[in-house]
């Protein structure tokens, strides 16, 4: 599917300047309100990936927050969040920010508001401010069901988002819950159909037990939620699809986690009624079950 760009925002403030945003939500946002977005599906942003318009001649490292204050919940819903003692190291020749999972997914009326703050640290002279204020985008000017890309002009560098705006779209967590004796390399990643940019779910060693990870993402409601997890040289397959559960699953057990693996996806379609699926290795035995909430 081709890129898009996107033209224009309608507000833009830097820090300093006064800058208000008077369009959020403030009705009953309690889930058994009527009108309550996952009550439901709605029109909802999946951001794919956040870089530097340009490729680094050095190595960088980047703090503060990036997120969103959508249409039903005026708080900060954070995409990029880090503090200046665990800022992101960006590599030369890299430009991609590692984003991590909304708290929430976002949903969207006509207009939603982009809250930044990013500094670039410095050893031995004064922070760089690398973009700091609010953009407000206005979707009419966007479209729905196309990739797009806003651009984000700061002082010393330009920022890239990829994302899409879906309509009829529903809630979806993804969770994966491991235990590996042994450190082991693992990437997972998310796509839906129409869009063939991934969504970075996990990237890096995991040794221990537990969680590996909690991700939220946007899914149009007849459309199906694929995950891959790549390691070494295996890779695993998952299809999800609300109303109707586990599609493809591996039928082995994934290699390397020696006591379980379990992957879990609901969907938030009726209020806390969601429809939920799992994909389960203990002691290698697979399972697939509905998970009754």
């Amino acid at each position: 599917m081709p890129l898009r760009v996107l033209p224009i925002v309608t507000t833009y403030c830097v820090s300093g300047h006064d800058c208000y945003h008077v369009r959020h939500w403030t009705g009953d946002t309690s889930e058994t309100a009527p009108d309550h977005p996952y009550f439901v599906p709605s029109e909802m942003m999946q951001v794919f990936s956040l870089g530097l318009s340009s490729p680094l001649a050095r190595p960088i490292n980047i703090y503060g927050w990036f997120s969103v204050r959508d249409g039903w919940e005026p708080l900060r819903n954070y995409l990029f969040n880090r503090s200046r003692d665990d800022p992101a190291m960006i590599s030369h020749g890299c430009s991609f920010l590692p984003l991590r999972s909304p708290c929430r997914g976002i949903f969207v009326s006509q207009f939603f508001l982009m809250d930044i703050n990013l500094m670039i640290k410095e050893e031995g002279s004064p922070d760089k401010q690398l973009f700091s204020g609010y953009v407000e985008i206005d979707t009419s000017w966007a479209g729905f069901g196309s990739i797009l890309m806003a651009l984000f002009q700061g002082e010393c560098h330009g920022l890239d988002m990829i994302f899409a705006l879906l309509g009829d779209s529903i809630e979806t967590v993804i969770e994966a819950k491991a235990e590996a004796k042994q450190p082991l390399d693992v990437r997972i990643s998310a796509s839906t159909s129409g869009f063939d940019e991934e969504i970075s779910l996990y990237d890096g060693k995991f040794c221990g037990s537990g969680s590996m990870f909690k991700h939220i993402v946007a899914v149009k409601k007849q459309e199906e939620l694929c995950v891959v997890l790549k390691m070494d040289d295996y890779t695993y397959k998952w299809t999800f699809k609300a109303g109707v559960g586990v599609v493809l699953a591996p039928e082995h057990p994934v290699s390397g986690f020696t006591e379980y693996f379990v992957m879990n996806v609901s969907f938030r379609t009726r209020g806390k009624a969601a429809s939920a699926w799992q994909w389960s290795c203990i002691c290698n035995d697979v399972c697939v079950s509905k998970l009754c909430l």
